[in-house]
């Protein structure tokens, strides 16, 4: 008889929960802490913290657009030439969202259909000093493309995110240069 009325309890309680509406708050609450607790399991080194900023940049990333992500970076990246296959390799390693869809070619090298096309644009708008080889920002654009960034309300809200951005890709260009 207890059994009966606890397993009852139990069923009344699960049917008011399927009826429970999460704001998008509490879902992005449980799925942090769903992160969370599957990941320190398996890595006690796993913090809130990680996942919070990974949580963030996730969400970054999706506000964004493929070409605004890429101009943040090139608006930051200094005086440093990169090819093609370096900005592939480095946009597929931090693309925690899959946004720039960089896949390996079965001919070799990394390719992307949506950054080929934002490249073209860029190189079109001679953001470019020299793009037949390598890339190097011409600094004489860097103004006109503060200037973009900033019309669009993404400048200065996410210039830390750029400036991150910008030091892992000259820290992964130093890498594949030696």
């Amino acid at each position: 008889m207890e059994k009966q009325a606890s397993e009852q309890a139990w069923e009344e309680l699960v049917e008011k929960l399927r009826h429970v509406k999460m704001s998008p708050a509490e879902k992005e609450a449980q799925r942090r802490s769903f992160a969370y607790g599957n990941l320190a399991i398996e890595n006690p080194a796993v913090t809130r913290q990680i996942i919070d900023q990974a949580a963030e940049r996730l969400a970054t990333f999706r506000k964004l657009s493929i070409s605004e992500i890429m101009l943040g970076i090139f608006l930051n990246i200094g005086d440093r030439r990169f090819t093609e296959q370096q900005l592939y390799r480095f946009l597929q390693a931090i693309d925690c969202a899959d946004r720039f869809r960089v896949r390996v070619r079965s001919v070799g090298g990394f390719y992307s259909e949506s950054v080929r096309r934002a490249l073209s644009f860029m190189e079109m708008g001679m953001v470019f000093e020299d793009w037949m080889e390598t890339y190097k920002v011409r600094n004489s654009m860097r103004p006109s493309i503060k200037k973009e960034l900033a019309e669009c309300g993404i400048l200065p809200k996410y210039n830390a995110f750029f400036q991150e951005l910008a030091r892992l890709f000259a820290a992964s260009l130093r890498k594949t240069n030696k």
